[in-house]
Order: structure tokens, then sequence, then C-alpha cells
């Protein structure tokens, strides 16, 4: 497919802190439009017990807009800077999951993303690591007290970031547990759905490579939420 986009306001004119970030950004209104050609390819394969799918995409962007470290300092701040650059973005994605009995299911995907900048010859910044996962789950679908409940652990890996655009900063590999613990059942003339959700889950230090805290902070530790839901 062919894709077009305007540079943002913000691309075209930023000049400032942004505190939060600890970043000073700064635009260039000399920026052209990017104009992307986009080439994707699908497959799924679907069994009564396995399901399985995987894509290959190739991207080729003239005048990416893309946001760039430098070595610059203004305020105390580094300088990040947009620029404008012919680029090149090809990826996969792979997913796989099996129904072992009717009730546990286990399943694996994989991400992959290569962002090549073609005028500088060199990675393009902000590239996400390769990264994985594993997952199991357990689904109880005959109980008494309600219509269904599922039980799930997923181990996320990411890899080292040592493919880096020049002034990147490397983050290392890291792996993470999560997981999730759900009913659903009607209760006073309504469905309820009740689930409860781990991140983090062993309260592991990390920092992703995509963070924008990346240099000073690390990323949130172990994270609980309860979410209720219901139909009207």
């Amino acid at each position: 497919g062919l894709a077009w986009r305007a540079p943002t306001l913000f691309e075209l004119y930023a000049n400032g802190p942004q505190i939060a970030e600890a970043r000073y950004l700064l635009g260039d209104a000399t920026l052209a439009a990017e104009r992307a050609l986009d080439l994707d390819l699908g497959a799924r394969w679907e069994s009564p017990r396995v399901r399985a799918e995987a894509s290959l995409y190739w991207n080729r962007v003239d005048d990416l807009v893309g946001l760039y470290p430098t070595a610059d300092s203004l305020a105390a701040l580094r300088v990040w800077e947009y620029r404008g650059t012919d680029a090149t973005l090809s990826g996969a994605e792979l997913g796989l999951h099996g129904q072992v009995t009717p009730l546990l299911g286990l399943g694996g995907r994989v991400d992959l993303v290569r962002g090549q900048d073609e005028n500088a010859g060199a990675p393009l910044p902000l590239i996400p690591s390769l990264r994985g996962a594993l997952s199991a789950d357990l689904t109880w679908s005959t109980l008494s007290w309600a219509r269904r409940a599922r039980l799930a652990v997923e181990l996320e890996m990411v890899a080292d970031k040592d493919r880096l655009a020049p002034e990147e900063t490397r983050t290392g590999g890291y792996s993470l547990l999560g997981g999730e613990a759900g009913v659903e059942r009607a209760a006073f003339g309504r469905d309820w759905d009740l689930r409860l959700r781990v991140s983090n889950a062993l309260n592991r230090r990390y920092r992703d490579f995509l963070s924008r805290y990346k240099d000073f902070a690390d990323n949130p530790g172990v994270d609980l939420s309860l979410r209720l839901a219901t139909t009207f």
C-alpha cells in the first residue's frame, strides 16, 4: 500500500524543555511530508486445538520524521531533534497457541523489527528490542457457581538492545512474569466479569528501551489491577 503523512506542528516548531522527560526538543521547519510504500504478508492456520499466525512486513519511507538524540544540551537538558530521512523498516510477528487439554492451553509469540536510516547508513532511533513471550492458561467452563473461570500466566522476555542509533542509550535484556485470574457469572439480572491482573509480579528492576525515562529512571515495579465489568 501507499501512505502519506504531513509533519505535525510539534515536529516542525518544537523549541523548549520537556521537564518530565528530561529532554529539550527541537523541531525542524523544513521537514517534508512522509511518503511510504508498505508491503505486508500474513498467514493464519487454525484447527480445533491449534492456532498459528505469522506476519511479515517491509516499509520504505521517504522523508521519515524521527526523533534523534544528540550529544548537545540546553538548559541542562539533553537535546533531541526532529529530523527527516529516508528509511526502511522490516519485521516479523509470530504466534502459536495450542489447547493441550480441555483445561490447559499453552502459547508463545515473538516480535522482531529492524529500522535502517538509509541516508546515514545507521540504525533508526527508537526501534524496539527483540521480544517474545511464553504463556499458559487454565480455563474452567463447567462450574456450578460461575459461567467461566480463567487463570493465566505469562513470561515476557526482552533481549539486550545493542543495535543503536548514534547517541542512543543501551538497555539490557530482562524477563517479566505476569498473570491474570478472572471469573464470569450472572448475578442480579446481569452478566459480570471480574478480573485481577498482576504485572512484573517479581518486582524486577528494568528499563525498557522505548521508555522516555530510561536515562534516569526504572520502569514500574509490581502492579496490581482489579477490573469489574457488566452489561447494560
